[in-house]
């Protein structure tokens, strides 16, 4: 199996924010639906230069450019940042099947692509850290599949805490803990938690060792990899689609490697990932409290809400603190961050983002 996170249409997760407060501003929130409102998001997304298309700037009359509108659409619904629309061939009013669901999540009645209280919060965030707060919130809620995305052929899982499990059995092996990018294209996101941790990082222990050992050029060891990988993934692919196939395999390991890195749990590694140092603690709490499979319902709520996460916790929340402020203080800095117990949350928060 082959999996992803993230749509090809937006490679960089940051852009999302700009388009949720381009709909939020628009008469399309919540009414988002049919051919022609996709083509008025997909204008509305040109003139504030978030998408470039050579079809909207000729304007030529008849071109149908919906579904740049649609792809957009679905980037931001995959991740829970808008509310989508389940029952096909409902066109008037709230979703009926989503009518009970929204239930008690605030801001929501089930119009078509609402903007969710994690689309909200994202929106709101006004520095890089409350930023990567959301995306994290959205990626530790995050499975596959899901009533949102049903076409993978796997049990439920959640591709940030496999990551996640990858890197700390690569640690445990006493294997530098670092995803390659090819590693993540050949290896990573073509196993699943069904397979585990440890079988994943074998793979990759092995996979280093045979390049490390090849008696040929890399590039060359790199490409008659992807071609096995290929021919797994897509058995009997033509010899002239294999190039084809082994760049789709390529865009699905950038895509997934820029959405982790969003969550600022980690850190660009060459053309991979490593942890960052200063979510170290963080990312060893979200791995450690695992993840519940949900019914399709409380899935939908988790996603549109946000996940938990250890440090809306005070105590969770005050250890990371420390741990921040321990490492800064191993640098040469001094933070200042008062007497934490008596902060709230909130301003607990602002002091993590800050440090």
């Amino acid at each position: 199996m082959l999996w992803h996170i993230g749509n090809t249409t937006v490679r960089s997760p940051y852009r999302l924010c700009s388009a949720l407060s381009a709909l939020a501003d628009s008469h399309l929130h919540g009414n988002l639906l049919g051919r022609d409102n996709e083509e008025v998001f997909a204008s509305l997304l040109h003139q504030r230069g978030m998408l470039h298309a050579v079809r909207l700037d000729s304007g030529e009359a008849g071109i149908d450019y919906s579904d740049l509108g649609r792809k957009w659409r679905s980037a931001l619904g995959q991740l829970g940042f808008l509310a989508g629309h389940l029952t096909r061939g409902h066109r008037d009013g709230a979703d009926p099947r989503l009518e009970h669901v929204v239930l008690g999540v605030e801001g929501l009645t089930a119009r078509p692509y609402e903007i969710t209280p994690n689309g909200r919060r994202l929106v709101r965030s006004d520095d890089l850290p409350a930023q990567q707060e959301c995306f994290l919130r959205a990626l530790v809620g995050y499975r596959i599949p899901s009533v949102l995305e049903p076409h993978y052929r796997c049990q439920p899982f959640s591709p940030l805490h496999f990551v996640l499990e990858i890197f700390h059995t690569l640690n445990r092996r006493g294997t530098e803990d670092v995803i390659s990018f090819q590693e993540m294209a050949l290896l990573v996101q073509r196993g699943t938690a069904e397979e585990g941790a440890d079988f994943v990082a074998e793979r990759i222990e092995t996979f280093r060792a045979s390049r490390a050992q090849s008696a040929g050029s890399l590039a060359l060891f790199d490409r008659q990899a992807y071609e096995v990988a290929v021919s797994e993934d897509w058995p009997g692919t033509p010899s002239d689609r294999v190039a084809s196939r082994a760049n789709t395999l390529n865009d699905y390991a950038d895509l997934t490697l820029r959405y982790l890195k969003a969550t600022g749990l980690f850190k660009s590694k060459g053309r991979g990932i490593a942890l960052a140092a200063e979510r170290a603690q963080l990312a060893t709490r979200v791995r450690e409290e695992g993840f519940a499979t949900l019914d399709d319902d409380s899935y939908l709520r988790q996603l549109w809400t946000g996940a938990g996460l250890p440090t809306d916790d005070r105590s969770g929340a005050v250890s990371v603190i420390e741990d921040l402020v321990s490492q800064l203080q191993r640098s040469g800095a001094e933070p200042d961050v008062g007497r934490l117990q008596q902060l709230d949350i909130g301003a607990l928060a602002e002091t993590r983002h800050r440090l």
